[in-house]
């Protein structure tokens, strides 16, 4: 097998200042569609897990974005103590959120990925 390289160090700067804008522009719909996704996750696994006294719980669980590259999901309001969806002194904690990032980490490193490779080799 043989590499063929055609360019210099000039070619590659050039490149690396070109790519910041558009990975950004498309990493922030990345970001903002897998923290929608990771969030309807989380909501099937709370609504599927609940018992009688948390049946509603899946409805605190919402996302948002934090900025242009940062989204997060989760519970709304406070879930400290004994509120519903911060587990049991005596239970199991709940595992809804972990559970839901488990999934859609993964999916989410792959898309990034993928943007970041076209970035350099389109």
């Amino acid at each position: 097998m043989r590499i063929s390289v055609r360019g210099g160090v000039g070619d590659l700067a050039r490149d690396l200042i070109a790519i910041p804008a558009p990975a950004r522009r498309k990493m922030r719909a990345v970001v903002a569609h897998h923290t929608e996704a990771g969030n309807a996750v989380a909501r099937r696994f709370a609504r599927g897990s609940a018992g009688p006294h948390g049946k509603n719980y899946f409805k605190r669980i919402t996302w948002e974005m934090n900025s242009p590259l940062e989204g997060e999901f989760g519970p709304t309001g406070d879930v400290a103590g004994n509120a519903v969806g911060a587990g049991w002194r005596n239970g199991p904690p709940n595992t809804d959120l972990v559970r839901a990032a488990d999934i859609q980490a993964p999916k989410f490193a792959d898309e990034a990925g993928e943007i970041l490779d076209r970035a350099f080799w389109p």
